[in-house]
């Protein structure tokens, strides 16, 4: 997919879109001296809080969308009066 691109007119292949990113992405880190060094590995401790983190969080955002269902299933759309 191409972008144009709005200053100078031109189309922006995706790949150099992606590329600007990654090395922003980087450069950002870098700045912020929360690079992570080339060949680094987690501890099996850093492993499981990562994984018990994002299992908490994958719990949360479905009772968010459980909620939300709900709410939609007593709606009643008849009722919604338009401006």
């Amino acid at each position: 997919m191409e972008r144009r691109d709005p200053a100078k007119g031109r189309l922006v292949a995706a790949e150099a879109i992606k590329r600007f990113a990654l090395r922003s992405t980087r450069a950002s880190a870098q700045l912020e001296r929360r690079a992570v060094p080339a060949g680094f590995v987690r501890s099996p401790q850093v492993e499981q809080f990562l994984a018990e983190r994002r299992a908490a969080d994958l719990d949360d955002l479905m009772a968010t969308a459980m909620e939300i269902s709900d709410n939609l299933a007593d709606c009643d759309v008849r009722s919604l009066a338009w401006p």
